[in-house]
């Protein structure tokens, strides 16, 4: 992702309800994080859900087996939408 993250964007998910943020690797750091402390910053009310690999020990296994195990596959996104 780039940084500095868009500010007239973040500013457009301040009017939702819910934001789901996804990322398909680790839930520390990067983008998820980013963006959640900036939505935090500017007093976001609504829920955050974030979808991404937890900050775990993650067993060998394929990337679509490791997306499978943590829900991250694009059919349980859709379900959570």
């Amino acid at each position: 992702y780039q940084k500095p993250m868009d500010e007239d964007w973040i500013n457009k998910l301040l009017s939702y309800d819910k934001v789901i943020i996804y990322d398909a690797y680790s839930v520390i750091g990067g983008f998820p994080t980013s963006l959640a402390a900036s939505l935090m910053e500017k007093g976001y009310k609504g829920e955050v859900v974030v979808k991404a690999i937890p900050d775990t020990f993650v067993k060998h296994a394929s990337f679509n087996e490791q997306k499978a195990e943590y829900g991250l596959l694009s059919e349980d996104i859709i379900k959570l939408i």
